[in-house]
């Protein structure tokens, strides 16, 4: 039985993601899908005395930095307990950036991340890209600041776990089960067992105590009473409400608003300075900043991995924030435009969306077996790009 801290929507898609590993969701079954074409990751960054360390997609009991194979995306715990640790013992590191965009996983190795987190001496800030719940909350909560965004999903304190019995499928297709276990407990989590009384107890139990766990350290990470943790009943907040819960300790446009107000009390007095400098220095500054963004916007709508792709290009330019160096990263994974003509006839037909599928997988946000209409072919294109790089806002 594998407990999980997930939100409740991605429960299908972890079962799906565990399922498609060949030989399991085993070290086994990892190694041979690290041979697969869409594998691809990303590890953590410095920028100056800054340590940038990505979560994303599910998070697993594994050393892989965020990952995409099979069409999904996850974290391995051991990954980001190893990545503070280094950050943490080097002298030029000043802080360490958790950037979070993770429903949570398996809650296997989360108590060792989130230790590592608490231990770390230099400052460690989690923020929030989109969602922060469950097993990713619970790594997350020992930051020694939260920032969150407007639309941000925080919360989703809770566990649970899924069991289920093929006894009766195989007596029903006319194949004799019998399990064989000593003592009786072995065999509760057999799926070839009965689903019994004291199996759903078991499995009661430990959910119960993993819960606990979780809202006894989110309560010691947060300065919050363990009862006013459990009586959030696994809901999520966005953002101010999340702050206002206790959860999150500041929305990103509240602080550039504090931001602003703390430049302009250190500002000096209008007597000292002219009126006419400041707004002259003002005007200098804005014009520099749409500078460097014209110049960030030119950079990935002129790159030589734009060639063929300028859909995606021009929406990383013009609807993200990341770098030219990011965007050139994705571009290149991602495949070329076809021209209108030859879209709209293979759509006709069907063979763009299934060429599609087969090449990229279900995004991690995709249920693909909740039955919703096909994706469209902009729907692929940007979900490809979402698997490869944590920045996209899709």
């Amino acid at each position: 039985m594998t407990v999980l801290a997930i939100h409740p929507d991605h429960l299908r898609v972890a079962a799906d993601f565990m399922s498609s590993f060949p030989g399991g969701f085993t070290p086994v079954g990892l190694d041979k899908a690290r041979s697969d074409v869409r594998f691809s990751h990303s590890a953590a960054s410095e920028a100056g005395s800054v340590v940038t360390i990505p979560i994303r997609g599910l998070i697993v009991p594994t050393n892989d930095p965020p990952t995409s194979v099979f069409g999904f995306a996850f974290t391995g715990t051991k990954y980001i307990e190893q990545a503070v640790a280094t950050a943490d013992a080097d002298p030029d590191v000043e802080k360490i950036i958790l950037e979070v965009d993770s429903p949570g996983g398996l809650v296997t190795g989360v108590l060792e991340a989130a230790a590592a987190i608490r231990r770390a001496e230099t400052p460690v800030e989690a923020r929030a890209e989109y969602m922060m719940a469950s097993a990713a909350y619970w790594i997350a909560a020992e930051a020694d600041e939260i920032v969150v965004s407007e639309s941000s999903l925080i919360g989703s304190i809770g566990a649970m776990a899924v069991i289920k019995s093929m006894r009766r499928m195989a007596e029903n297709a006319g194949v004799d089960v019998y399990v064989a276990a000593w003592p009786s407990g072995k065999s509760i989590n057999s799926v070839m067992s009965p689903l019994t009384d004291e199996a759903r107890k078991e499995v009661d139990e430990e959910v119960r105590r993993e819960a606990e766990s979780f809202f006894a350290s989110v309560a010691q990470a947060r300065g919050l009473e363990v009862a006013a943790v459990r009586n959030l009943n696994a809901r999520v907040f966005k953002g101010r409400e999340a702050v206002e819960k206790g959860l999150a300790d500041v929305a990103a446009e509240d602080r550039r608003e504090q931001m602003t107000k703390k430049i302009e009390a250190a500002a000096p007095p209008e007597d000292m300075v002219a009126k006419a400098d400041l707004e002259n220095a003002v005007a200098a500054a804005r014009a520099e900043a749409a500078a460097a963004e014209r110049a960030r916007i030119a950079a990935i709508l002129d790159c030589t991995e734009a060639e063929g792709r300028q859909s995606l290009a021009r929406h990383l330019a013009m609807s993200t924030a990341m770098t030219p160096e990011e965007a050139r990263g994705i571009l290149e994974k991602a495949p070329k435009d076809q021209p209108k003509a030859v879209v709209e006839k293979d759509r006709a037909s069907g063979e763009f969306d299934k060429a599609m599928a087969a090449q990229h997988g279900a995004p991690l946000s995709q249920d693909p077996l909740d039955g919703q209409d096909e994706p469209t072919a902009a729907d692929e294109l940007l979900a490809t790009a979402r698997n490869v790089s944590p920045h996209l806002a899709v």
